[in-house]
């Protein structure tokens, strides 16, 4: 018997069962778990938007959306070779609220790229950059009305900042 039961706790260690990491799917937010007047901007198929996102949210690993997304975020061009994917994802609550997040190849790339960030946008008030494993995420709001903002910060760090 306490055999079965050490065999058994071995194979739930081993199947599987821990903790899985944030990957840039889980940073989308939807409807129902937005804060009250907080809501996902609804786009047209045919409208531009930044980096030829083809939608809102939009994940993405093409090689010219990650060029053109990273370029606005990362200064370093050798850190940007590490980016594997990006996410984009515009909500309105009075202003936009953003959540832009990037995956990078390693926990050891991410945490360059955060540092980085800290250093050079050290002063911008409307953003906090958060990290989590391999993903560095960029939370912005506009200047004007943003009611829900802190809220809306809770919630993506909740999703396993």
């Amino acid at each position: 018997m306490r055999s079965l039961i050490i065999i058994s706790i071995f194979a739930g260690l081993f199947s599987g069962s821990v903790e899985s990491k944030l990957k840039l799917e889980d940073l989308i937010l939807e409807s129902d778990q937005l804060p009250k007047s907080c809501e996902l901007i609804h786009v047209e198929a045919d409208e531009d938007l930044p980096c030829n996102a083809k939608s809102n949210p939009y994940i993405s690993s093409e090689e010219e959306f990650l060029n053109c997304f990273t370029s606005s975020l990362v200064s370093v061009d050798s850190l940007r070779k590490k980016v594997v994917a990006g996410l984009f994802s515009v909500y309105t609550d009075g202003a936009e609220i953003g959540v832009f997040a990037l995956e990078t190849e390693s926990e050891n790339s991410a945490k360059l790229i955060w540092n980085q960030l800290q250093d050079d946008r050290v002063n911008i008030e409307q953003s906090d950059y958060l990290l989590s494993g391999s993903i560095v995420i960029w939370l912005w709001r506009d200047t004007g009305k943003n009611d829900n903002y802190l809220k809306f910060k809770e919630l993506i760090e909740a999703k396993g900042y």
